[in-house]
């Protein structure tokens, strides 16, 4: 029998003959509660029946102890053994029930793979080798939000192969743990028997990008997204205003983007498509307006009396007794939800301050009747922990992102949903020698009981962009000294900015999608298998084209691998 105490080397027998585990963390003890994304659905797991395949003559060995996870993140299940199978020079990906969304995703793919073996490496023609993968999919129905099924099974069988899902968005997730299979330049995959049955732990996996400072031009957060889409991220937190900007075009009060159109706004029609480039790879866009501190962003209707200030800084949004402020805050919000179509909307409520001119009450009562008038647009807000540690204004559906001083375990305690951002371990704004990947590993609902574990959304790393703001008040909190990447706060070093950025984010981004997928502890964050994955995931990156920090690098915002980034002087 295999030694079941060794991390990687599980093993299963079967009919005589040994399976071995593309990883040791497979077959893994997921629980199942509450919020946590539930098993496939029956009719998932009835096709799974009828798609399962029995043992084959190409299983004839074990893969034996791999102890760094081939896939990442790491499915729920997934067992194989037996030869490399080779890749059909006609290879193909063949959905059976029609969608045009799912058909782009597999163009996707296919050109991908077209380009990595077509292009670079000899595929085969023989009729033993894998040329088409059949895609099964039980639900018609795209509707994109929180409780949507991301679940699916990939089995192959030597030259026969499916894979199964309860939705497209579910088949998405598949055709990437697919593309990780093949074997590093060769047209092949590990092995001709593979059997995967998959699904996250949590619904939300997010990650936070800060366009209300440093501005996020629109083909840049599409090159995110496209990476986020490679780890299977189901969230974009799109924080839109901030102290340098309010980052979308408002035709109730087109003058907020008075003071942005050097440094960046997105239009409507910008906003639409990054919605619908989103959607296309299986993720949400959530906003966050964050109100009523962080408000510098919002100054130009001080300047129309739109709105009324605690201060002459336009820091903070005051509760006036005549109601001016609300009044304009509702219209606005209005038509941003609108505007962005998901159930969750996001209103900050973080770092707000006490004065005379704002009293605490007055604070509490504003985020208070905000937050209730997002409810009664048919939204659920999100708000920083702030609003439940200090001021006391969330409402019973308000959803608490934890960030600083709150854990899982004491939001859930007391019945609140939460979203786990603590800043020790997601926020990425931290160089890497602060935060290294292997802070990112961790399990986000530890210590939260049993009954409480449905209040555990998901986690979200937070990619904040203060370090690269030349506006004043964005380097208030580092003794009004200019940020380290002010250089590329200009839009002429845009694209220094894209790799500087893309750099903090990645790959330390992937490491936290893994643990919001499946977290196995089994994994130590200090050892020497969990390098080898950070590396092979940096590699994978690499080959994805995605501008991360390079592999055995360390990088921060102005350097890669110990050198100045190109164009910086």
């Amino acid at each position: 029998m295999a030694d079941m105490g060794r991390m990687g080397g599980l093993t299963v027998l079967l009919a005589g003959v040994t399976f071995g585990y593309i990883v040791g963390m497979a077959h893994l003890n997921v629980r199942h509660a509450g919020n946590l994304l539930p098993a496939p659905t029956a009719a998932l797991q009835s096709r799974l029946k009828l798609e399962k395949i029995a043992p084959s003559p190409c299983i004839h060995h074990s893969d034996g102890d791999q102890r760094v996870p081939r896939v990442w993140p790491i499915p729920a299940k997934i067992r194989s053994g037996g030869e490399p199978l080779q890749i059909h020079k006609d290879f193909k990906f063949q959905a059976v029930q029609s969608s045009a969304r799912l058909q782009r995703a597999i163009s996707r793919m296919s050109n991908w793979m077209a380009s990595r073996t077509g292009h670079e490496l000899q595929v085969a023609t023989s009729t033993s080798a894998l040329s088409r993968v059949k895609i099964f999919v039980n639900s018609q129905d795209e509707t994109l939000m929180s409780a949507t099924s991301y679940a699916y099974n990939i089995s192959v069988d030597g030259n026969r192969a499916s894979i199964t899902a309860d939705t497209v968005y579910g088949a998405m997730s598949a055709l990437e743990t697919f593309a990780q299979l093949l074997e590093r330049g060769k047209a092949e995959l590990g092995h001709c028997w593979i059997d995967i049955q998959d699904y996250p732990r949590y619904k939300h996996r997010g990650l936070m990008i800060d366009t209300g400072r440093r501005f996020f031009p629109a083909p840049l957060v599409k090159k995110i997204l496209d990476a986020m889409s490679y780890y299977k991220f189901s969230v974009l937190h799109f924080h839109i205003s901030d102290y340098g900007r309010f980052a979308v075009e408002s035709l109730k009060y087109p003058n907020l983007a008075s003071n942005n159109s050097s440094n960046g706004f997105y239009t409507r029609a910008d906003v639409k498509a990054i919605v619908s480039y989103a959607m296309d790879r299986g993720i949400r866009v959530v906003p966050e307006v964050d109100i009523p501190g962080h408000a510098l962003g919002f100054g130009a209707l001080a300047k129309s009396g739109d709105l009324m200030f605690c201060d002459h800084g336009h820091v903070q949004i005051r509760n006036d007794p005549g109601g001016r402020s609300l009044k304009t805050l509702k219209t606005l919000l209005t038509e941003m939800m609108e505007l962005f179509p998901d159930e969750l909307f996001h209103l900050g409520c973080d770092e707000t301050r006490v004065s005379a001119a704002c009293p605490l009450a007055a604070v509490q009562a504003m985020e208070k009747e905000l937050l209730e008038f997002v409810e009664s647009k048919g939204k659920t807000p999100v708000a920083w922990e702030e609003v439940r540690r200090r001021t006391k204004a969330n409402t019973p559906k308000t959803v608490i992102q934890a960030w600083s001083k709150y854990h899982a375990y004491q939001t859930t305690a007391v019945g609140l949903p939460t979203i786990v951002c603590n800043q020790d371990s997601f926020y990425l704004d931290y160089v890497m020698t602060e935060r290294p990947p292997y802070q990112q590993w961790v399990d986000i609902s530890d210590k939260v009981v049993e009954q409480n574990m449905h209040l555990v959304l998901g986690g979200e790393v937070a990619m904040w962009s203060d370090n690269w703001c030349f506006d004043a008040p964005c380097y208030w909190s580092i003794d009004k000294r200019p940020p380290v990447g002010q250089e590329m706060f200009a839009r002429k070093n845009d694209h220094l900015f894209a790799k500087s950025i893309q750099g903090m984010i990645w790959p330390r981004a992937a490491i936290a999608a893994g643990a919001f997928w499946n977290y196995q502890p089994s994994l130590d964050p200090k050892s020497e298998e969990f390098n080898a994955t950070v590396l092979r995931q940096t590699e994978w990156l690499v080959e994805r084209g995605v501008a991360t920090c390079p592999p055995g690098c360390v990088c921060d915002q102005v350097t890669h691998c110990g050198t100045k980034l190109h164009g910086l002087t």
